[in-house]
């Protein structure tokens, strides 16, 4: 019985070990079959797992089967909050990105550069989600989507970049000029990120009371309490 459990749990490590990135792998996935790229992924992640397991079960011993099933059920619930975890910091690292985005391509259009040359030089040099998304977004346009259509696109793909989506694909729609705008939503949004900062800031002083009383109570009792009740104790038993 031992050989099957660690069969299987190896099997289960594997797979988790080997799903690196799993946000990236998730966004891969072909969603040809009908069923949602994240969820599909997923499947073949629990797939996977469960299909190991059945052959260690036919190895080894039949009990690797259910523990493979298990470990299949596993990979698929981990790789759901691996997922979770990823797109919520991508989203926190876009929305703190806004403010220098509206900044830098309000900077290259006063300098003369078209949005979509402004565009593709940003994809190059910017780190992270923000370079991404404008890489991206280069891309497309580079390859003949419409541009304002593109900055539409992405309106509807990143919550994040939504007005800033928006208000380009009417400029470009009108032929106005965006930077005034463009300094307008970096400036609400950069009022929109402090505040977001402080708020965390403030639930750092009430999620830290209970590791605090957890870690002082010890030893408070330890050296204020039991010395005291260990020297009244002594002068009445002693």
């Amino acid at each position: 019985m031992g050989w099957p459990l660690v069969t299987a749990l190896a099997v289960g490590l594997a797979i988790l070990l080997a799903w690196r990135q799993p946000a990236l792998r998730l966004r891969e996935a072909d969603p040809s079959t009908g069923i949602e790229p994240a969820r599909l992924a997923r499947l073949r992640l629990a797939g996977l797992s469960a299909a190991l397991g059945f052959a260690a079960g036919l190895v080894v011993d039949w009990w690797a089967v259910p523990l493979g099933l298990a470990a299949g059920a596993a990979g698929y619930l981990a790789s759901g909050r691996l997922k979770s975890a990823a797109e919520a910091a991508r989203s926190r690292a876009l929305a703190s990105a806004v403010p220098g985005l509206c900044d830098l391509i309000a900077v290259c259009l006063d300098a003369g550069l078209p949005l979509r040359n402004a565009v593709a030089e940003l994809g190059r040099v910017l780190p992270g989600p923000a370079g991404e998304v404008m890489n991206r977004l280069g891309a497309a346009v580079a390859l003949g989507t419409d541009e304002a259509a593109a900055w539409r696109e992405l309106a509807a793909a990143e919550p994040e970049l939504a007005e800033l989506g928006r208000e380009l694909a009417r400029s470009l729609d009108y032929g106005l000029t965006a930077t005034a705008t463009l300094r307008v939503i970096g400036e609400r949004a950069r009022r929109v990120e402090l505040s977001r900062v402080q708020q965390r800031a403030r639930r750092v002083g009430v999620s830290s009371v209970l590791p605090l009383v957890l870690c002082l109570l010890p030893s408070f009792l330890l050296i204020g309490v039991v010395p005291v009740v260990g020297g009244v104790v002594q002068r009445f038993f002693g």
